[in-house]
């Protein structure tokens, strides 16, 4: 076994063992030492744990926004990144969060706002905008698998951060 395998890594391109076992195993592991993100490349992989961590304060958003990009996995280091482009390079950014019924999207959404709000000068007009039409913005969809046949929702959360006017849509 592979010494990534044994010890874990926080971005999964790193794994010396790139098999779909690998990656989960990578994922538990960092699962059962309490850390639910993961990167894989500049993709976040989130393993809802079903109950609070104290990771989402005021002291992480000045840390991620503080950051050079070189902060361990977390969701909060995604929106500054997002944030980062936007303002930095007058760029339209997006964020695409994706999971079966239950898996944390609504969550994550959450937090990705959470931590715009707190480093948006424009926060105000758009969280406000958020709050009223929260309900509107998720698309769902029922499939039935082979492997299941109960009815499965699963959602995307498009979202669409536009450098001219600086809020979500």
């Amino acid at each position: 076994m592979h010494p990534t395998s044994v010890e874990g890594v926080d971005d999964m391109i790193k794994l010396g063992d790139m098999t779909e076992a690998g990656l989960l195993r990578n994922l538990l592991l960092r699962h059962r030492q309490g850390i639910i993100y993961t990167y894989t490349g500049s993709v976040l992989v989130a393993v809802n744990p079903y109950k609070d961590f104290p990771i989402y304060t005021e002291e992480q958003v000045r840390i991620c926004a503080a950051d050079d990009f070189t902060l361990p996995p977390h969701i909060f280091s995604i929106a500054e990144a997002c944030y980062f482009n936007m303002t930095r390079h007058q760029k339209n950014q997006c964020c695409i969060i994706s999971g079966e019924s239950g898996a944390g999207k609504t969550e994550s959404t959450k937090l990705i706002l959470q931590y715009l709000a707190a480093v948006s000068a424009e926060a105000n007009g758009w969280l406000e905008l958020w709050n009223s039409c929260f309900g509107m913005n998720e698309s769902f969809f029922v499939s039935l698998t082979p492997e299941n046949q109960k009815n499965i929702n699963f959602t995307i959360s498009f979202w669409s951060l536009d450098a001219s006017v600086g809020f979500v849509h």
